[in-house]
C-alpha cells in the first residue's frame, strides 16, 4: 500500500493540477492517479519493472527523503503480495485497487455513500468522516439546489473559470454516480449541466 501511494503522487500528471484521488471503502482502498502508461510503455513493461519518470525532480526529492529507493523497485514489491489485475489504466487515468483482507473488513470506515445508507438502515450516523473532501462536498452541496454548469460552479466556488481542480472533482463524482449529466449523450455541450443523483442527495440528507 505504501508503495502505492507513492507511485500516485511520483507518477501522477501535474501538469493541470490534477492530484492523485484515494477512496477508502469497507473492503479496499482506490488509488486513482491522473495519466496513463507514458508513450511507449507496455503492460508487460509496467509488470516487470521497467518503469520511465514523468517528473523527475519530484523523483528526486522522493528519493533524497528516502521514500524511493531506485526506478521500478516499488512495482516488484506490490506484486510480491497483489496480483497483476490490481492495476488498471485508461487513455487519462491510472487505477490501483488494493482489496483488504475480510478480517479487516470491520475496522474500516464508510464511504460517503455507505454512510449515507447506514443513516438509512439505522436512523444513525455512523460517526465516521466523508471520503470525499471538502471541495467535492461544496459542488454537491450547490447542486443540491439546482443543477449547474461548470462555469457556474467555478464562479461559486469564487474562481474566474474552471480549472483542473474542479474538472477533476466533477469527474470523481461523475464516476462515483454522485452526480449526473443533464445532456448525458452530449457530454461536451455548451449547454452541459451537472444535477444530483438521488445516490448524491442522499449523502447530504440530515440524520434523523
Amino acid at each position: 500500500m505504501r508503495e502505492a501511494v507513492i507511485n500516485a503522487f511520483v507518477h501522477n500528471n501535474w501538469t493541470e493540477l490534477d492530484t492523485p484521488v484515494f477512496e477508502l471503502f469497507s473492503d479496499r482502498l482506490q488509488i486513482t492517479s491522473y495519466g496513463s502508461l507514458l508513450p511507449g510503455m507496455t503492460r508487460e513493461d509496467l509488470l516487470s519493472g521497467c518503469s520511465r519518470v514523468r517528473n523527475r525532480e519530484l523523483m528526486r526529492v522522493f528519493r533524497d527523503v528516502a521514500l524511493v529507493e531506485q526506478l521500478g523497485s516499488g512495482m516488484h514489491r506490490i506484486l510480491n503480495a497483489y496480483q497483476p489485475d490490481i492495476f488498471h489504466y485508461t487513455e487519462h487515468f491510472f487505477h490501483v485497487i488494493l482489496h483488504f483482507p475480510r478480517d479487516v473488513d470491520a475496522t474500516l470506515p464508510h464511504t460517503l455513500s455507505q454512510k449515507a445508507e447506514s443513516r438509512a438502515e439505522s436512523g444513525a450516523d455512523s460517526g465516521t468522516e466523508p471520503i470525499l473532501g471538502s471541495f467535492a462536498q461544496k459542488i454537491l452541496d450547490r447542486l443540491a439546489a439546482f443543477p449547474a454548469t461548470k462555469q457556474d460552479l467555478a464562479a461559486w466556488m469564487g474562481k474566474k473559470a474552471p480549472d483542473g481542480h474542479l474538472n477533476r472533482t466533477i469527474r470523481v463524482l461523475l464516476s462515483a454516480g454522485f452526480i449526473a449529466r443533464t445532456i448525458p449523450d452530449k457530454p461536451n455541450s455548451r449547454l452541459q449541466k451537472y444535477r444530483l443523483t438521488p445516490k448524491g442527495r442522499a449523502t447530504l440528507a440530515p440524520a434523523p
